[in-house]
């Protein structure tokens, strides 16, 4: 615990305004970035305070995206990590690392493959392992809109723990999105991603997730921008709710 007033805020990078619940899904589609002219490029965002008042706070928050492409190849890695403690209660602690290969096997088809591990400790997720593969298809050819969908196939692997339940799951899910850009002005632009992954064992087992989020551009490098994500999941951990959603203003950084 702080031991005075005055470091009430010692040390901000990135603004994090706002945030309610947490959403399970990762949105893969905000973070990808196509230019034909830059093999190298990603952005990295974080926030870090430290508040006493009436009570203590320590936030924590990061996440960074690196992306390598050339000719057919796409290399996508994305690190998520998030920690907020109140008087020495966590209120959110949770983390994702996930990497994406796309293979281009024609103008309009991909071969996605990816692999990611997650853990979230106030949803009681001691871990979530996912493997999965599958087409991704482009649907129109403007630059100002752009529309894509995906069908993947993944194996889940699963452990909740909480003082309610201990259980491990392993499960083959079906993991498909319709995602969009919009560029209505240079220096804007909309992107929104709806996910849908049922268990294919058991399709009232459901998760569906929307990840949508507008960007302003301040500077060269600098952004601005406003992201609303909501979740739900037919059987969460119990005592976790079925709907989580999360509103976020911050400032991005990006090079390439």
């Amino acid at each position: 615990m702080l031991k005075t007033k005055v470091c009430k805020l010692l040390f901000t990078i990135t603004l994090l305004v706002s945030s309610f619940g947490q959403a399970q899904i990762l949105n893969i589609e905000s973070m990808r970035k196509i230019n034909k002219d830059t093999k190298w490029s990603g952005n990295t965002n974080l926030n870090v305070q430290l508040i006493e008042n009436k009570n203590s706070f320590v936030l924590v928050s990061n996440r960074t995206r690196l992306q390598y492409k050339n000719n057919k190849h796409l290399y996508l890695l994305i690190g998520d990590y998030n920690f907020k403690e109140s008087n020495s209660n966590k209120i959110v602690s949770k983390g994702i690392l996930h990497f994406r290969y796309n293979y281009k096997l024609s103008a309009r088809i991909r071969a996605e493959v990816f692999v990611q591990n997650q853990f979230d400790e106030v949803s009681k997720i001691k871990y979530r392992r996912l493997f999965g593969l599958g087409p991704r298809f482009k649907l129109n050819h403007s630059e100002n809109y752009k529309f894509y969908a995906g069908t993947l196939i993944m194996n889940e692997w699963e452990r909740i723990e909480s003082d309610l339940e201990h259980v491990k799951h392993n499960d083959i899910r079906l993991s498909t999105y319709l995602s969009f850009s919009l560029f209505p002005k240079d220096g804007i632009s909309i992107v929104s991603t709806t996910y849908f992954q049922p268990n294919v064992d058991e399709f009232s087992d459901i998760r569906w997730s929307n990840d949508s989020k507008i960007v302003f551009k301040i500077i060269k490098n600098l952004a601005f921008n406003i992201q609303f994500t909501m979740s739900y999941d037919t059987r969460p951990a119990l005592g976790i709710p079925k709907t989580q959603y999360k509103l976020t203003n911050g400032i991005i950084y990006t090079f390439g």
